[in-house]
């Protein structure tokens, strides 16, 4: 086992004025809920992504101006073969990434031709067109 890095979430709700009053607090890492499945409960237990220390800090950075929650970098165990992502590209990867050059740019061309007005079956119209003649 090998120590990584992952973010914790919490929220507290007070009900009162009172600043030490905090009625409601939840951890949203290595959380368990119970979902109903053939008359029976069955717990299904949300676990922590293990990322690196950067990984980590860019992630809490990117929450924080995104949320009210209270995000902290917590040290959690991993697997010695278990592949840490060492940034936020690696944590979440881009769909754009894994699509071809071309693809791309078709999409690109599209978008421009609903700004230039183009309503859908005119573009698809012209798609097929480009097909069938190459």
């Amino acid at each position: 086992m090998k120590t990584a890095y992952s973010i914790s979430l919490s929220t507290s709700v007070r009900k009162t004025d009172d600043a030490s009053d905090k009625v409601n607090s939840q951890v949203f890492i290595n959380r368990i809920k119970y979902f109903r499945s053939f008359g029976k409960y069955v717990p299904v237990r949300s676990l922590a992504t293990p990322m690196t220390q950067m990984a980590a800090m860019q992630l809490a950075d990117q929450l924080k101006s995104q949320t009210d929650q209270i995000i902290e970098i917590i040290e959690v165990l991993a697997d010695d073969d278990a592949y840490l992502p060492a940034n936020l590209e690696e944590l979440n990867p881009v769909k754009s990434q894994t699509e071809s050059v071309g693809l791309q740019s078709l999409k690109k061309a599209v978008e421009q031709c609903f700004r230039d007005g183009m309503n859908s079956l005119d573009i698809l119209s012209a798609a097929n067109k480009a097909v069938i003649n190459g």
